[in-house]
């Protein structure tokens, strides 16, 4: 192989961050089975080809370039990211779950939990994805939680749908429970706060007082 083509794997490896599918000894490996003629010429098609496939390999997806962007607002928003694999509830106040998993082998893009309990998902999608009839898969998650995670209630009363750049938000104890833009994630005391009497019986009253004010407008 030559040092042009092998440099390029490594530093696609090294620059990924990520866990390959193959690493750069594997990939110089199955390239030393190739005829060595297909490197005598740097500009030749085949070796910008056989490149390309290795940026290809590494370069994360769309859905992946989404949730790194996520991870970035949940953290800057009070949420500890943590895999399925090593769930730790008491690590913090608001806990995010990458990929928890659902009834019927099914599973969320995230399950949050606040003081040890689920209280929401979300649904991310790639940028430049409609979020529009997303709030109905994500409905569906809230429902369809695994009897092991302790929960505030069920269904799940919050849901959001995100690609990063765009993030939508249901609260499902809403009297009328609408999907709406937001600019942030909110914070776990918040959704917690929520979730108390009080605050619910406010909104039901302002809710009622501005419906009365529009009937008198009329």
């Amino acid at each position: 192989m030559s040092d042009m083509a092998g440099k390029a794997a490594r530093v696609a490896v090294e620059r990924s961050g990520r866990l390959p599918r193959y690493n750069a000894d594997q990939l110089l490996a199955l390239n030393n089975q190739l005829p060595t003629t297909y490197f005598l010429i740097p500009n030749s098609s085949f070796l910008l080809f056989f490149l390309s496939v290795i940026f290809r390999a590494f370069m994360p997806s769309p859905e992946e370039f989404a949730r790194e962007k996520i991870d970035k607002l949940l953290t800057e928003c009070g949420w500890k990211i943590q895999n399925r694999n090593t769930i730790n509830l008491s690590a913090a106040r608001g806990v995010a779950i990458r990929e928890a998993l659902l009834k019927d082998r099914d599973e969320v893009d995230y399950l949050l939990f606040v003081d040890g309990k689920a209280i929401g998902t979300v649904e991310a999608k790639p940028e430049g994805h409609t979020l529009t009839g997303v709030e109905e898969q994500s409905g569906k998650y809230g429902k369809a939680l695994l009897d092991i995670y302790p929960k505030w209630r069920e269904p799940l009363p919050f849901a959001y749908e995100s690609t990063g750049v765009e993030t939508q938000f249901t609260n499902q104890l809403d009297p009328s429970p609408k999907s709406r833009n937001v600019f942030a994630f909110h914070k776990p005391e918040t959704l917690l706060e929520w979730l108390e009497p009080e605050h619910q019986l406010n909104t039901r009253l302002t809710n009622l007082l501005t419906t009365e004010r529009h009937r008198y407008d009329r």
